[in-house]
Protein backbone atom coordinates (compact mmCIF):
# COMPACT_ATOMS: atom_id res chain seq x y z
CA UNK A 1 0.00 0.00 0.00
CA UNK A 2 1.74 3.78 -1.04
CA UNK A 3 1.06 6.69 0.52
CA UNK A 4 -1.37 7.71 -2.28
CA UNK A 5 -3.59 5.04 -1.48
CA UNK A 6 -3.95 5.96 2.90
CA UNK A 7 -4.18 10.10 1.80
CA UNK A 8 -7.01 9.45 -0.97
CA UNK A 9 -9.98 11.13 0.13
CA UNK A 10 -12.95 8.11 0.36
CA UNK A 11 -9.69 6.07 1.99
CA UNK A 12 -8.82 8.57 4.87
CA UNK A 13 -12.94 8.72 5.33
CA UNK A 14 -12.62 5.34 6.12
CA UNK A 15 -9.71 5.09 7.99
CA UNK A 16 -11.00 7.76 10.34
CA UNK A 17 -14.20 6.19 10.93
CA UNK A 18 -12.55 3.26 12.03
CA UNK A 19 -10.89 5.05 14.29
CA UNK A 20 -13.51 6.64 16.14
CA UNK A 21 -14.92 2.90 16.68
CA UNK A 22 -11.60 1.47 17.70
CA UNK A 23 -11.74 4.09 20.24
CA UNK A 24 -15.44 3.73 21.05
CA UNK A 25 -14.88 -0.57 21.71
CA UNK A 26 -11.54 0.54 23.42
CA UNK A 27 -13.14 2.86 25.75
CA UNK A 28 -16.27 0.21 26.39
CA UNK A 29 -13.73 -2.42 27.09
CA UNK A 30 -11.64 -0.59 29.86
CA UNK A 31 -14.94 0.19 31.61
CA UNK A 32 -15.84 -3.04 31.48
CA UNK A 33 -12.60 -4.42 33.02
CA UNK A 34 -12.41 -1.92 35.80
CA UNK A 35 -16.12 -2.10 37.02
CA UNK A 36 -15.92 -6.01 37.01
CA UNK A 37 -12.85 -5.86 39.77
CA UNK A 38 -14.92 -3.86 42.32
CA UNK A 39 -15.67 -6.56 44.93
CA UNK A 40 -18.03 -4.37 46.93
CA UNK A 41 -20.55 -5.91 48.68
CA UNK A 42 -23.90 -5.79 47.21
CA UNK A 43 -27.53 -7.22 47.03
CA UNK A 44 -31.26 -7.23 46.78
CA UNK A 45 -32.64 -7.00 50.31
CA UNK A 46 -36.04 -6.07 51.30
CA UNK A 47 -34.98 -4.34 54.23
CA UNK A 48 -32.77 -3.66 56.70
CA UNK A 49 -31.70 -0.74 59.38
CA UNK A 50 -29.64 0.16 62.25
CA UNK A 51 -30.58 0.21 65.63
CA UNK A 52 -28.62 1.90 68.32
CA UNK A 53 -28.78 2.31 72.20
CA UNK A 54 -26.68 2.56 75.33
CA UNK A 55 -25.55 -1.31 75.45
CA UNK A 56 -24.55 -0.93 71.73
CA UNK A 57 -26.03 -1.31 67.83
CA UNK A 58 -27.59 -4.03 65.53
CA UNK A 59 -27.27 -3.76 61.77
CA UNK A 60 -29.46 -6.14 59.68
CA UNK A 61 -30.67 -7.15 56.10
CA UNK A 62 -33.43 -8.75 55.46
CA UNK A 63 -34.18 -11.00 52.80
CA UNK A 64 -30.61 -12.22 51.76
CA UNK A 65 -31.87 -15.17 49.74
CA UNK A 66 -27.59 -15.80 48.72
CA UNK A 67 -24.36 -16.42 51.02
CA UNK A 68 -21.15 -19.09 50.43
CA UNK A 69 -19.99 -20.80 53.25
CA UNK A 70 -16.49 -22.01 53.27
CA UNK A 71 -14.85 -24.75 55.84
CA UNK A 72 -11.63 -25.47 56.66
CA UNK A 73 -9.56 -26.80 59.97
CA UNK A 74 -8.63 -22.68 60.81
CA UNK A 75 -12.38 -22.10 60.93
CA UNK A 76 -15.40 -21.27 58.60
CA UNK A 77 -15.53 -18.23 56.67
CA UNK A 78 -19.19 -17.20 54.92
CA UNK A 79 -19.46 -14.47 52.54
CA UNK A 80 -22.59 -12.32 52.35
CA UNK A 81 -23.49 -8.77 53.23
CA UNK A 82 -24.23 -9.19 57.71
CA UNK A 83 -21.96 -11.07 58.93
CA UNK A 84 -22.51 -12.25 63.02
CA UNK A 85 -19.33 -10.44 64.67
CA UNK A 86 -18.96 -12.90 68.07
CA UNK A 87 -17.31 -12.18 71.35
CA UNK A 88 -16.56 -15.18 73.21
CA UNK A 89 -15.23 -14.45 77.03
CA UNK A 90 -12.78 -17.41 77.97
CA UNK A 91 -10.63 -17.48 81.23
CA UNK A 92 -10.09 -19.41 84.86
CA UNK A 93 -13.00 -19.21 86.89
CA UNK A 94 -12.84 -17.36 90.11
CA UNK A 95 -14.43 -18.41 93.61
CA UNK A 96 -15.49 -14.95 94.03
CA UNK A 97 -19.11 -14.41 93.78
CA UNK A 98 -20.16 -12.27 90.34
CA UNK A 99 -21.81 -9.17 91.61
CA UNK A 100 -24.43 -7.17 89.77
CA UNK A 101 -24.64 -3.54 90.15
CA UNK A 102 -27.05 -1.61 88.68
CA UNK A 103 -27.38 2.84 88.50
CA UNK A 104 -30.56 4.70 88.48
CA UNK A 105 -31.64 7.21 88.06
CA UNK A 106 -30.30 7.23 83.98
CA UNK A 107 -30.72 10.27 83.03
CA UNK A 108 -30.28 11.85 86.50
CA UNK A 109 -30.48 15.13 87.51
CA UNK A 110 -28.34 15.70 90.65
CA UNK A 111 -28.28 12.23 92.54
CA UNK A 112 -27.45 8.81 91.37
CA UNK A 113 -27.79 5.53 93.44
CA UNK A 114 -25.10 2.53 93.03
CA UNK A 115 -26.75 -0.63 93.98
CA UNK A 116 -25.54 -4.35 94.29
CA UNK A 117 -27.65 -6.77 94.29
CA UNK A 118 -25.42 -9.21 96.69
CA UNK A 119 -24.09 -7.84 100.28
CA UNK A 120 -20.02 -6.27 99.61
CA UNK A 121 -17.93 -8.81 100.48
CA UNK A 122 -14.43 -7.92 98.74
CA UNK A 123 -13.13 -4.06 98.47
CA UNK A 124 -15.16 -2.75 95.67
CA UNK A 125 -15.20 1.28 94.40
CA UNK A 126 -16.55 3.35 91.92
CA UNK A 127 -14.54 5.77 89.24
CA UNK A 128 -16.47 8.58 87.81
CA UNK A 129 -14.81 9.72 84.57
CA UNK A 130 -15.85 12.66 81.75
CA UNK A 131 -16.04 12.00 78.31
CA UNK A 132 -12.53 13.01 77.78
CA UNK A 133 -11.03 9.56 80.34
CA UNK A 134 -10.63 12.49 82.89
CA UNK A 135 -11.44 10.86 86.61
CA UNK A 136 -13.45 13.32 88.27
CA UNK A 137 -14.18 11.14 91.57
CA UNK A 138 -13.17 7.68 92.96
CA UNK A 139 -14.57 6.54 95.88
CA UNK A 140 -15.03 3.14 98.05
CA UNK A 141 -18.52 1.33 97.82
CA UNK A 142 -19.45 0.21 101.58
CA UNK A 143 -22.96 -0.27 101.41
CA UNK A 144 -25.03 -2.45 98.87
CA UNK A 145 -27.34 0.62 98.11
CA UNK A 146 -24.66 3.92 97.86
CA UNK A 147 -25.46 7.35 96.31
CA UNK A 148 -23.76 9.80 94.13
CA UNK A 149 -23.64 13.14 94.30
CA UNK A 150 -23.42 14.96 90.51
CA UNK A 151 -24.78 18.25 91.25
CA UNK A 152 -20.96 19.67 91.37
CA UNK A 153 -20.82 18.75 87.76
CA UNK A 154 -21.99 20.43 84.36
CA UNK A 155 -24.90 18.50 82.54
CA UNK A 156 -23.20 15.82 79.76
CA UNK A 157 -22.04 12.15 79.53
CA UNK A 158 -20.06 10.97 81.84
CA UNK A 159 -18.83 7.33 82.50
CA UNK A 160 -19.04 4.98 85.83
CA UNK A 161 -16.96 2.04 85.96
CA UNK A 162 -17.08 -0.32 89.21
CA UNK A 163 -13.68 -1.90 90.45
CA UNK A 164 -13.53 -5.10 92.71
CA UNK A 165 -9.53 -5.99 93.72
CA UNK A 166 -8.09 -3.10 90.59
CA UNK A 167 -10.05 -5.50 87.73
CA UNK A 168 -13.60 -3.37 86.12
CA UNK A 169 -17.05 -5.48 87.21
CA UNK A 170 -19.35 -2.98 85.24
CA UNK A 171 -19.61 0.26 83.17
CA UNK A 172 -22.23 2.52 83.42
CA UNK A 173 -23.08 5.48 80.69
CA UNK A 174 -25.08 8.21 83.02
CA UNK A 175 -26.36 11.25 81.66
CA UNK A 176 -26.50 14.18 83.80
CA UNK A 177 -29.93 16.68 82.92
Amino acid sequence: MGIEYLLSDSNFKENKKAMKHSKKLIFALIISLITSGAKAQQNTVSGGGVYNNANGSVTFSLGQIDYRSQTSNGGTITQGLQQPYEIFTTGILSNQKQLNFSVFPNPATDRITIESSEPLVYETHFELFDVKGKMLEKSKITQQSSSLDLSQFAVGTYFLTIRNNKSAIKNFKIIKN
